[in-house]
């Protein structure tokens, strides 16, 4: 027994030794062989992105406003480059100095990278990847992968309303919106990238599709998803064809939707000037710009409105029973508070003049006597409920909520006690340190062309909630101050007789706004019933003049344009 004890001892030594061995054995390969496949096929294969579609943006009768065109990405594997490689004919296909291709190749070549493809030029045409590819035996190691880039195949511009893109900040860059629509619904547009794992050899050349039976190799794109927005393409052409000698907005839309049939900013940005996301330098243009092609003006430019807002005032002054419709006052032209003289653009006056007529001719002087039956903060307030100084909460970013300027404002502006009269005068006819935005003009009319207190907020493709209840205002205010928008534009008198149709009915208001730095600025917000339904207009010209000439001939313009679009489908 004594001589049998050491050999059990060293049987038991080597079964322990065996059986610690089987263990790990079973661990490595079985535990762990999951994770050194991942390793291994990290060595073998390569993972190829296939880009999804974003999806389509078409205008309200299916017309592809924004489409997808295909561009590729020129990349080189460093380890895939031998002595075969002509850098002269890259070069001179790409642009780039032969030299700097070369040093970025060899600077890669022996490094753990070696098999990592280098990005050498983003979003090339399909002619030009087809003049490179045939030369691809002189450069071994170029591949080309698709990226899909945005297209726009009408007309019209559309650069506010649609928005670019910009890659964004993650590892693996995808273009994503980056303002208008392409930003706002950048969830539905987007899609998401599928991949395929492809077979490499020790010299990074491609194999094709790595097939294994236990191994996804292939996970298609799923496409982004369209959107059909409410800009009717024809319309919108017209629109920006006839604005673009100018600066400023206009905005149209169905008063009893909300729908947006035709927006412009203008001077605008060509989209279709660059494939893919927007280079830097043309951004850096764009944004230094002094003419601010950039500034989305709709939302985001805020002017006085000047007469404009005297519809706004005296709903306020017969719904609070400050006046009766027949209260009239005398303009001879002028108006003295203290001892400034404020005047009326009509140098000879209006003489005896009742709230109709004061609209319809734009008499300041009969607004400037109401200042004085007016509480500030009571018409402050009074505004506020009509949408002014809020957001219209309209379906692009960026939006401005403008200017309503509070006591506390004014106070703070010009100091306890040093504002007064004077400054309620100039904000009874839309100027001073009121401001608005061409949008909230646009909501405005669209509320008193459908005293509609619920109005739907202006928008392309989906609704947001509104942001405000309108006040009820009564029939009789609403008659009234839609008779005087009508006389305004088809009587002798109106001061928008420039925007009198013989084809449809117009109705509207002017304003023209002392401008410090130049000529003024000149308004016409209104709107027409034809083809069974209401559209409302508001357009700004900067520098424009007089709201009665320039901008009420565009808005006539603009009216019967598409009034004969929409009586052509009725055909």
């Amino acid at each position: 027994m004594k001589k049998t004890a050491p050999l059990i001892i060293l049987f038991y030594f080597y079964l322990l030794i065996f059986s610690v061995l089987c263990i790990r054995f079973f661990y490595l390969q079985i535990n762990k062989n999951q994770f050194f496949d991942s390793k291994a096929l990290g060595n073998s294969i390569r993972e190829v992105t296939l880009s999804s579609n974003r999806g389509k943006i078409l205008d309200r009768r299916g017309k592809v406003l924004v489409d997808n065109l295909p561009t590729f990405n020129l990349s080189i594997i460093p380890a895939g480059v031998n002595n075969d490689f002509n850098y002269e004919i890259l070069s001179k296909y790409l642009g780039i100095p032969s030299n700097q291709i070369k040093q970025r190749i060899d600077e890669n070549k022996y490094s753990i990278n070696k098999f990592r493809p280098i990005l050498f030029k983003e979003h090339i045409n399909f002619q030009l990847r087809s003049k490179i590819a045939e030369n691809k035996n002189y450069l071994p190691g170029l591949i080309f992968s698709e990226i899909p880039s945005r297209f726009y195949p009408q007309r019209s511009n559309l650069s506010h309303t649609l928005g670019y893109l910009r890659e964004s900040d993650q590892l693996f860059k995808k273009s994503i919106g980056f303002s208008g629509l392409e930003k706002e619904y950048n969830d539905i547009l987007i899609g998401k990238d599928g991949y395929e794992y492809h077979l490499i050899d020790i010299y990074g050349s491609d194999h094709g599709l790595y097939n294994n039976p236990h191994f996804q190799s292939r996970s298609f794109p799923t496409h982004g998803d369209p959107i059909k927005i409410s800009i009717l393409e024809e319309l919108q052409a017209f629109s920006e064809e006839s604005l673009k000698s100018y600066k400023g907005a206009m905005v149209l839309t169905d008063a009893k939707t909300g729908e947006i049939l035709t927006y412009c900013s203008f001077p605008d940005y060509e989209l279709s000037s660059f494939i893919g996301p927007v280079p830097l330098k043309v951004w850096n243009k764009w944004n230094e710009s002094p003419d601010k092609p950039l500034l989305n003006r709709p939302i985001q430019g805020m002017y006085s409105p000047g007469s404009i807002y005297k519809l706004l005032t005296a709903i306020f002054v017969l719904e609070k029973k400050i006046i009766k419709p027949n209260r009239s006052f005398y303009c001879n032209g002028s108006y003295r508070l203290g001892n400034r003289e404020f005047k009326c653009w009509k140098k000879e006056g209006h003489q005896d003049v009742d709230i109709h007529k004061a609209l319809v001719s734009s008499c300041n002087i009969y607004f400037y006597n109401l200042s004085h039956l007016i509480d500030y903060n009571e018409f402050i307030a009074f505004s506020d409920s009509m949408g002014f100084g809020r957001k219209t909460n309209i379906d692009l970013g960026g939006e401005k909520k403008g200017l309503l300027p509070s006591d506390d404002y004014m106070d703070n502006k010009y100091g306890r006690k040093k504002w007064g009269k004077g400054n309620l005068l100039n904000l009874c006819i839309g100027q001073g340190d009121l401001l608005v935005t061409p949008i909230q003009i646009v909501n405005f009319i669209n509320f008193l062309a459908t005293n509609n207190i619920n109005a739907t907020t202006p928008h392309f493709y989906k609704s947001k909630k509104n942001n405000l209840t309108y006040p009820v205002i009564s029939d009789s205010t609403l008659y009234l101050i839609s008779r005087s928008m009508f006389d305004a534009v088809n009587s002798q008198d109106g001061t928008g007789l420039n925007a009198k149709s013989k084809i449809i009915n117009i109705s509207g208001k002017t304003g023209t706004v002392q401008n410090p730095h130049g000529e003024d600025h000149g308004w016409f917000a209104g709107f027409g019933n034809y083809s069974d339904s209401i559209y409302s207009i508001a357009l700004v010209i900067e520098h424009g003049g007089k709201g009665s000439v320039t901008p009420s001939i565009l808005a006539k313009k603009i009216f019967e344009f598409h009034y004969e679009v929409m009586r052509k489908d009725d055909l």
